[in-house]
């Protein structure tokens, strides 16, 4: 996008990224679209944990409520990502290749985060 605006790369992602160039054409297209109304309100939140039949699910979404995302970077990152792989994948197995023990993984069991692998 940067080079669409004539600006240098702010990162080593954003410089050895594809230019976004053939995204947009010379001409614009005044085209009238439909749009989708949407279905979920924006100002609905989760429902309680409580309410949630699947056990997975409501586990995940107790453990989610406990994340802190008020900070920059202290979310468990292993956490947050079986969270989110649940919610798009069900109960499809976590791939093995996205497990990675760090020194975070030990904070996170001393603070009583609790993984289940």
């Amino acid at each position: 996008m940067e080079q669409i605006l004539g600006l240098p790369p702010m990162n080593q992602f954003d410089a050895g990224a594809t230019p976004m160039f053939d995204c947009f054409q010379e001409t614009p297209d005044f085209t009238p679209y439909n749009s989708v109304v949407a279905n979920i309100p924006p100002d609905q939140l989760n429902s309680p944990p409580i309410a949630i039949a699947d056990p997975v699910r409501r586990k995940f979404a107790e453990r989610s409520a406990m994340i802190n995302f008020a900070e920059v970077d202290k979310a468990p990152e292993d956490l947050l990502n079986r969270v989110l792989w649940n919610a798009m994948r069900g109960d499809e197995p976590y791939p093995e290749w996205a497990i990675t023990a760090t020194e975070d993984d030990q904070e996170e069991e001393e603070n009583g985060v609790v993984h289940d692998k």
